[in-house]
């Protein structure tokens, strides 16, 4: 076998073990009332938070649709 598939196949196991004991170790404590962030979330805007999140997604996502236009429109032309 060859040895980085060895490695990665070793650091999978590694892994699946260190959450299963942590999921034995810490399993119990999901069950106890966790912190209250109520007053945290409550400050939260939602409607600012979402426009946000789509004006970044818009200035990533126009750029490349134009780019896109421009060719298919050249590609037109060039007929």
């Amino acid at each position: 076998m060859n040895k980085s598939v060895s490695r990665l196949a070793n650091a999978r196991v590694a892994l699946v073990a260190a959450l299963a004991g942590a999921g034995a170790t810490f399993g119990p404590l999901a069950l106890a009332d966790g912190p209250d962030f109520s007053s945290l979330t409550e400050s939260v805007i939602l409607t600012g938070v979402t426009t946000a999140i789509l004006a970044v997604a818009a200035l990533k996502a126009v750029p490349a649709i134009a780019s896109y236009g421009a060719r298919v429109i050249l590609g037109f032309i060039k007929r």
